[in-house]
């Protein structure tokens, strides 16, 4: 019971996204008899906190099994389940082995996971308030207050889930909060609230502004927001038709989470409109590939632009390195995918330093943070490797675009258009070949379009197309987690100075 006790600690202060599991009640499932759905919420998270054991002190992690034996034994129980009964428990198992499965860079399986989920949720939450509920045959038990509780914030869990790992497909969203709303699913529970008991409030019950106390729910405002910005990047942002006319336990985890999505979604939302290959010694300015803003920009705008994206960069990094300091190791998904995006934002500043129009001054040491984290982050996660390949290979770009000004003075990053999307997406593929081969046409000068193989047709847009592109058809987010990488790469300079990569 003490191992329980501890992974279930470790679990609720390294995932504070994942707010849904009761210490009384999760603990009260194994006082007694122990049924088959509870032994598989137990060992899916046996299996992600098991991914983590080089960041927890104490030798009972040592002890367990490897993470997979966990894994596969939950999946083996959950392939029952799923049809069952609507319960909790089943739920949570399967975001919890959605989060394994993302680390563990299985995608179709965390996707598939974390859709299940969420049907079930959806539900049993039918049962509790529609007047006529899915299935009138299945008789679900009445929850005490705490367990309304849990089953509340595991629906908030699920909203979390679905704004991430959705945005790694080209499908939409199957929570949005006007749903939420609709389905009359309350406030996501307060910190005291979650553990003592509270009367549940409506959605619209809601008093701005939100202490720490609510940190749970400023969280869940701040995934709604960072999926919306994620939709605007990854359905093309300014190629939309009409963008570019002229018209801790104590919530410290929880704040840095904030703080992490805030800055991640001004670097994005700002570099979508900066230069993806700018000249060497270029200064900010406007996209300097198709389409083109129809509108001149007011004085200063592109400094102001290159202030906030570049100091965004530069906050991440540090927040990340601060909460490592802290004690708090930030190794899951969504703080480490923020860190690759602000790693490469600071890999860029160190090539192209005129365009950050002096507000990046310490990128070079930024960038350093950002690497030290990555290593650090894919001791746990095999998603930090593509990571780090892909922060070699913009490198490896970025040092050839300033040795031969010449060679690429008209390129653009419809060029290189595998690396853009790496640099934003959560795929399993290798494009390792075709990136390659667009290096390799630009260094020989061939100015025609490089054949980079079928499999890159979803990759590369050729320029004429872009009239005839239909967002409509794009409802869902684009790919948000990079798992590009090139073998062949093992030793890279990044701005002067060598990191070997064992």
């Amino acid at each position: 019971m003490g191992t329980i006790i501890k992974a279930l600690h470790v679990f609720r202060t390294n995932f504070p996204e994942m707010n849904m599991l009761h210490p009384d009640l999760f603990s009260r499932l194994f006082l007694s008899e122990r049924v088959a759905n509870s032994k598989a919420l137990l060992a899916a998270l046996l299996a992600a906190i098991k991914k983590e054991e080089c960041y927890i002190d104490g030798t009972w992690m040592k002890q367990l099994l490897p993470s997979e034996e966990y894994a596969s034994f939950s999946r083996g129980i959950l392939s029952n389940a799923m049809l069952g009964p609507p319960e909790v428990v089943v739920v949570q198992a399967h975001l919890i082995l959605t989060l394994y499965e993302w680390g563990v860079r299985d995608f179709q399986k965390a996707w598939v996971h974390c859709g299940i989920g969420i049907r079930i949720m959806q539900s049993l939450h039918s049962t509790r308030i529609a007047p006529f509920s899915l299935d009138e045959t299945i008789d679900v038990e009445r929850p005490g207050e705490l367990s309304q509780i849990v089953e509340t914030a595991t629906y908030w869990a699920c909203f979390i889930l679905d704004c991430t790992i959705n945005s790694g497909t080209y499908n939409p969203r199957m929570l949005s909060m006007a749903e939420m709303l609709k389905l009359q699913v309350p406030r996501a529970p307060p910190a005291s609230g979650f553990l003592f008991g509270f009367k549940q409030k409506a959605m619209t019950e809601r008093r701005l502004p939100l202490s720490i106390e609510e940190c749970y729910e400023i969280l869940v405002d701040g995934f709604e927001i960072y999926a919306e910005v994620m939709k605007f990047v990854y359905n093309d942002g300014r190629k939309a038709p009409g963008i570019v006319a002229s018209h801790a336990n104590t919530g410290c985890r929880a704040f840095v989470y904030i703080n992490l999505l805030y800055y991640h979604c001004v670097l994005m939302l700002n570099r979508e409109y900066f230069p993806f290959l700018p000249k060497p010694h270029a200064e900010p300015q406007g996209p300097t590939d198709p389409p083109f803003l129809e509108a001149e920009a007011p004085p200063c705008y592109w400094e102001n632009s290159a202030k906030e994206l570049f100091e965004a960069a530069a906050h991440v990094a540090t927040i990340l390195r601060d909460a490592l300091e802290w004690g708090m190791t930030m190794m899951t998904p969504v703080p480490g995918f923020c860190g690759f995006s602000a790693c490469y934002l600071n890999l860029y500043a160190v090539h192209f330093p005129n365009m950050t129009a002096g507000f990046s001054p310490n990128a070079k040491e930024h960038l350093d943070m950002g690497l030290a984290y990555l290593k650090e982050f894919r001791k746990a996660w095999d998603l930090g490797e593509g990571w780090i390949q892909t922060i070699q290979n913009a490198s490896t770009l970025f040092e050839q675009v300033n040795s031969n000004v010449d060679r690429y003075r008209h390129r653009s990053r419809l060029d290189f258009e595998v690396l853009h999307q790496s640099a934003h997406e959560f795929r399993t593929i290798d494009r390792s070949e075709q990136h390659m081969a667009m290096i390799r046409g630009a260094e020989q000068g061939d100015g025609q379009s490089i054949d980079v193989g079928e499999d890159n047709n979803n990759a590369v847009l050729d320029s004429e197309d872009l009239g005839n592109f239909d967002p409509v058809a794009l409802l869902g987010d684009q790919a948000l987690w990079p798992t590009w990488y090139s073998a062949s790469l093992e030793n890279e300079s990044f701005g002067g100075v060598s990191l070997q990569i064992p």
